[in-house]
């Protein structure tokens, strides 16, 4: 009998504890910031073997002179001699700005080398498209500096189509260009309108001018200022046609 009395007391001091339980008070001060880590290493740094470095010189049509400097140093491809023939070898070497991609500059260089290791060793450079350059700056006044060549390091001429003349003062779009490897194509962006696709090009007053598409006419549609104010008509825009 003692001993189911001593069972039945504790029990009921562990449900008295249980019931007791008081308000929950407001959280402490926050502990002190833990120290900075150690750097990790740069992941890109494996692709870090030497680079190709110079000067772009010259004089563009307008006669304002160029001199931008350039540094290639991420290598992605595997590098080493191929035989082309018992006394004659080739060997590419690329570099780029970026190891996530080339679209900001590189240069491949394609060598043939003879008589590989002797005295009368010789290297040139072949006039094939194997061996190119490709360089691209940013400049002022929204301005992009772009140079490729290619069959030996010959400068190419790129040709930019314009939908308006330049010179045509009378409207202000600020057309802009996608660059990739020398060829430039006009951006054109597009929106979904009550459920239709339309074209529109930005004004240098950060407008945008919305038409059709040139299958459907291609005529003017709206043209909403950089506020968001939308107008229907344009003294300006509303007689274009986009071809």
């Amino acid at each position: 009998m003692k001993n189911f009395e001593k069972v039945t007391f504790a029990i009921l001091v562990i449900v008295s504890l249980l019931s007791c339980q008081g308000k929950q008070g407001d959280p402490g001060p926050a502990g002190a910031t833990g120290a900075t880590g150690a750097t990790g290493s740069d992941p890109t740094s494996a692709f870090l073997n030497g680079s190709f470095s110079g000067t772009v010189t010259g004089t563009r049509k307008d006669g304002t002179a160029i001199n931008e400097s350039f540094s290639f140093p991420y290598a992605l491809s595997n590098e080493g001699f191929t035989t082309l023939l018992p006394d004659l070898q080739s060997l590419t070497l690329a570099r780029q700005q970026r190891a996530s991609g080339n679209e900001l500059g590189y240069l491949n260089l394609s060598l043939v080398v003879k008589n590989k290791g002797q005295a009368n060793e010789s290297i040139s450079l072949p006039h094939d498209y194997s061996t190119n350059f490709y360089f691209t700056k940013a400049l002022v006044n929204n301005q992009l500096l772009s140079m490729y060549t290619a069959e030996g390091l010959v400068l190419d001429e790129s040709s930019i189509t314009y939908p308006i003349d330049p010179a045509n003062s009378s409207y202000s779009f600020d057309f802009k260009y996608n660059v990739w490897d020398g060829y430039y194509s006009l951006v054109v962006l597009g929106e979904i309108v009550n459920g239709q696709y339309l074209l529109y090009f930005t004004s240098k007053a950060n407008e945008k001018v919305y038409f059709h598409q040139p299958y459907q006419g291609g005529n003017f549609i709206k043209i909403v200022d950089a506020s968001g104010v939308t107008s229907f008509t344009s003294a300006t825009y509303g007689s274009l046609i986009l071809g």
